[in-house]
């Protein structure tokens, strides 16, 4: 959110807010005060008196740079005292029109107005831009009860309240840009379903890739889901696995290296993009089954040594995957089956 700052160019001698702040001692003020002068003496300082108190000390300074108000311009700094307290600041413009000040604090300001005050953050203090003494001015003071009608105080707490539920907000709002995950399919529409037949490929061959005869099963009916999840503007993806049901202890592998990209998803906040991290979730059926034949792979055809009861439709695959091999015995390890409507079938041969 935007910071209720005035940024200008005073070198490390800069008048710092910890040192000297409203409602402080007159004399601590102008102790501090008198510490930074004789740094610039070429600053022109005048201290006004009312029956031997003082009422008010005048700085001129000269070229100053103000980003917010984009200019460099001789500025007229009064700190006003009352009652041996420092009560009130004002800095004046000689060189820029009231419009202009009132312009460059809507610009840079605007969410902090509140009727014709610019309130700060923590709602303590005021900002008010008026003509004093004929000059465009920035007057900063108290909220209390010195400065405003009672009325006035119990707006400015329901104002409080509301900005600080608004800061709550922002910054939650914040945190889930940078840390929550969206949904692809709430920002591509039917992203996983269009991508579900390829993730259920990518798997099948990942299976087939990774296969162990020595650390399989004999049937797995399941149903896994797997998240898949990249992080702002990145294209490396991660992978969970979360087993939905499963007729046996088994968990698949996480897939990885994605044939598919995870598109990016943008949101602007304030005026800012951001890439947000993004997740898809892919639910997988798995319907399979494996085992070990003995077969002959004759010149013609292929005999089974075992596996007579083989149902027909694997012994129909398992033959006319053993047509491109050359003659001799083999121990076949296979799977047949689906991942969702994609066949998992394979034959793992080695020679007897």
């Amino acid at each position: 959110m935007k910071k209720l700052l005035f940024l200008f160019i005073l070198f490390y001698f800069q008048i710092s807010q910890a040192q000297i702040h409203l409602g402080q001692a007159t004399k601590e003020t102008v102790y501090f005060l008198e510490f930074f002068l004789r740094e610039r003496p070429e600053w022109d300082v005048e201290k006004n008196y009312y029956n031997g108190e003082l009422q008010e000390v005048i700085i001129e300074k000269d070229d100053l740079l103000y980003y917010d108000l984009d200019a460099v311009v001789d500025v007229v700094e009064r700190f006003v005292f009352q009652e041996g307290r420092y009560k009130k600041h004002l800095e004046q413009f000689p060189e820029l029109s009231l419009d202009y000040l009132e312009k460059k604090f809507s610009e840079h300001y605007a969410e902090q107005k509140f009727g014709s005050y610019y309130l700060s953050d923590d709602f303590s203090e005021y900002r008010k831009i008026s003509l004093v003494d004929g000059l465009a001015t920035i007057t900063t003071g108290k909220i209390s009860e010195e400065n405003f009608t009672g009325e006035e105080l119990k707006k400015f707490e329901r104002l409080h309240l509301s900005y600080q539920q608004d800061l709550k907000d922002y910054r939650k709002k914040k945190e889930a840009l940078w840390n929550e995950y969206v949904n692809l399919d709430a920002h591509h529409e039917n992203f996983v379903e269009k991508s579900l037949p390829t993730f259920a490929s990518a798997m099948v061959d990942l299976i087939k890739a990774n296969f162990d005869p020595h650390h399989s099963f004999k049937e797995l009916k399941g149903q896994f889901r797997f998240r898949v999840y990249a992080e702002q503007d990145s294209k490396f993806t991660g992978c969970e696995v979360e087993v939905i049901q499963s007729t046996i202890d088994f968990v698949p592998q996480k897939l990885y290296n994605l044939p598919l990209t995870l598109p990016l998803v943008m949101e602007t906040f304030e005026g800012k993009e951001y890439y947000r991290n993004r997740e898809a979730f892919f639910d997988l059926k798995f319907n399979l089954t494996r085992g070990k034949v003995l077969a002959r792979k004759k010149r013609n055809k292929v005999e089974f040594i075992d596996g007579e009861n083989l149902p027909a439709d694997q012994k129909s695959f398992i033959e006319g995957k053993m047509k491109d091999l050359e003659r001799g015995k083999y121990v076949i390890n296979f799977q047949y089956g689906y991942i969702n409507d994609t066949p998992a079938h394979f034959i793992v041969p080695n020679e007897d």
